[in-house]
């Protein structure tokens, strides 16, 4: 086992999402304010009390997925789940790229996409979304392009997005006027990095951008260009390799019906913008200081090594990445951002590894008023939130991987 595939399966605590400073009055919750045209909202702390909120329900109301028997039920890298008008649900798969489609009893319905370089077919598949009724997106990213599908698995239409720079990494998200937002990142970071073996041990983000496209596949504007995913440069047969460092930064960004909020990790602020780029509101919040610091590092490795006693090879691959791996100055702010059906951003608490499900997001409503935390259950990552439900994959104590749903109390 490599130090690398190690330390991404590490099971890692979220990151505290809002500080615990004192608060200011209530009546100073939310502090709005116009700069130049840009809307300000500096939120102070939570409208929810400590006994109010919206919860989940204990148990999912719906789960798809078995360990064995079933081999449409065996689900492997699960990228995306989406649920489509009439209640059924769509999962994007990676291992073998392929959409499958099930209705809510849980039976199987159809799938469609397979791997190839055809129409319909996937090099690989990176995620889903649903437009226009039922139709399903989907971004391949090694092949460059997009796919729509109608709702019995036909191909509607498809987008070459191979123009431009950068790598597509994400997306596609689709705003309201039929344009496709993708998320590129650049593919030669490693080019900034000084030869020799001696440049070793540094951190390096890449630069990222959000990048708007026509159904022709023609890239009408970059949205956004900024810092993208960080990692850790190692030096692999005499060449530089950048892998995921614990507390890598990363560009997240979710879109609502005519804007896209995007923040860099970087600090408690994420940007709202149009679809041409121009920023119409800043977001922030109070939360704990973000430095890394020695205590940290030391605390995560002694975590580690706990893990893997008994396991020689698992003790030398920790005791090898930690003699590696560079950890960046500051831990990421946050994780991933959503919006649901009202516009609502919801804001994961960042993990100390990327593949690790983040405990709770904090929720702002349509005006960018921090509303409070909604936690998750254990090892369950959040792929959509409806008005009376979220969805998203699971996994069980043994990494079986399963759909859950479970019911969502809007409680006021």
């Amino acid at each position: 086992m490599t130090s690398a595939s190690f330390i991404s399966r590490a099971t890692i605590l979220s990151l505290p999402l809002l500080a615990c400073a004192k608060p200011p009055a209530a009546e100073d919750r939310a502090v709005r304010m116009d700069s130049a045209g840009v809307l300000i909202v500096e939120n102070h702390r939570p409208q929810w009390s400590d006994s109010a909120g919206w919860l989940l329900s204990d148990e999912p109301i719906f789960q798809l997925g078995q360990a064995d028997g079933d081999t449409l039920l065996e689900f492997n890298r699960i990228r995306r789940s989406v649920t489509l008008a009439d209640g059924r649900i769509a999962i994007a798969l990676g291992q073998q790229p392929q959409i499958r489609l099930f209705d809510r009893s849980g039976h199987f319905v159809t799938a469609f996409g397979r791997p190839g370089q055809g129409p319909g077919e996937f090099r690989s598949l990176n995620s889903i979304q649903r437009i226009d009724g039922d139709t399903i997106v989907a971004l391949d990213t090694q092949g460059r392009r997009i796919t729509a599908f109608a709702p019995d698995g036909s191909v509607a239409w498809l987008v070459d997005i191979r123009g431009g720079s950068g790598t597509p990494v994400a997306g596609p998200v689709r705003w309201g006027d039929g344009t496709l937002l993708v998320h590129r990142e650049e593919a030669s970071a490693l080019s900034r990095v000084a030869s020799g073996s001696d440049r070793a041990g540094q951190t390096l983000r890449s630069r990222a951008t959000l990048g708007r496209f026509d159904r022709s596949g023609a890239e009408l504007n970059i949205v956004i260009d900024a810092e993208g995913s960080e990692g850790s440069v190692f030096y692999v047969g005499g060449g530089p390799a950048m892998l995921p460092t614990p507390y890598g930064r990363n560009l997240s960004y979710a879109l609502t019906s005519g804007t896209v909020l995007v923040g860099t990790q970087a600090s408690y602020e994420i940007g709202e913008y149009d679809p041409t780029g121009k920023l119409l509101a800043v977001i922030r919040w109070p939360g704990p200081d973000l430095t890394v610091t020695p205590a940290d590092i030391e605390k995560l490795k002694s975590e580690l090594l706990d893990r893997a006693r008994g396991k020689p090879d698992e003790i030398r691959g920790v005791e090898d990445f930690f003699r590696d791996v560079a950890f960046p100055p500051a831990k990421a702010a946050y994780g991933r951002l959503l919006t649901d059906v009202d516009d609502y951003l919801w804001v994961s608490g960042a993990t100390v590894a990327a593949t690790e499900s983040p405990e709770s997001w904090i929720v702002f409503d349509a005006d960018r008023e921090l509303l409070g935390a909604v936690r998750m259950p254990a090892r369950f990552d959040l792929h959509e939130v409806g008005r009376d439900y979220v969805l998203g994959r699971w996994r069980d104590e043994s990494g079986v991987e399963y759909i859950r749903m479970y019911s969502l109390s809007r409680a006021k």
